[in-house]
């Protein structure tokens, strides 16, 4: 017989003691299918270092000259800090309007500029996204509030890149 008196199997084991073996293997088994497989990110999974670039579209001038080289970049929404800005070009302002003729046309505003702000910080790189604190930037994500420096600002992501080595 494989349960003796006592409830033991094979007089060594209770049968209480292998439910729970079982029970602690299934939870197991289901933390590794949902964390293992999925691509969740975890506080074990490993950062790169990550180059994103945004671009502010028609910025007031003063917004321009106040953002620096080294400022923080955050997202304000979320409150998630980004990394450091690495590299700022700034440009003419690109607008479009509406002419007498009722055409779209483009243009430019006195004092104002278009921005380009790349910057680095440790995250998961994914084929179409980076992740930061577990939240996910991909190319032309818009509706952030993006803090940089002592500036507030709203821009799109138009680059993300993995930095190796």
């Amino acid at each position: 017989m494989l349960l003796d008196k006592k409830g033991k199997l094979f007089g060594k084991i209770s049968i209480v003691d292998v439910l729970v073996i079982l029970i602690i293997i299934a939870i197991g088994a289901g933390l590794y299918y949902k964390f293992g497989k999925s691509g969740t990110v975890t506080p074990f999974t490993p950062k790169q270092t990550i180059q994103m670039t945004l671009y502010l579209e028609s910025v007031n001038d003063y917004v321009a000259k106040n953002i620096k080289i080294g400022d923080t970049v955050q997202d304000r929404v979320q409150n998630v800090v980004l990394g450091k800005v690495t590299n700022i070009t700034v440009g003419p302002d690109i607008s479009y309007f509406i002419n007498d003729k009722g055409l779209v046309v483009q243009g430019s505003r006195a004092g104002y500029n278009c921005v380009t702000i790349t910057f680095e910080g440790q995250g998961i790189y994914g084929s179409t996204s980076a992740t930061f604190s577990n939240i996910e930037y991909y190319i032309n994500k818009s509706g952030t509030e993006w803090r940089i420096g002592n500036t507030f600002s709203y821009a799109k992501i138009s680059d993300i890149k993995e930095i190796k080595g």
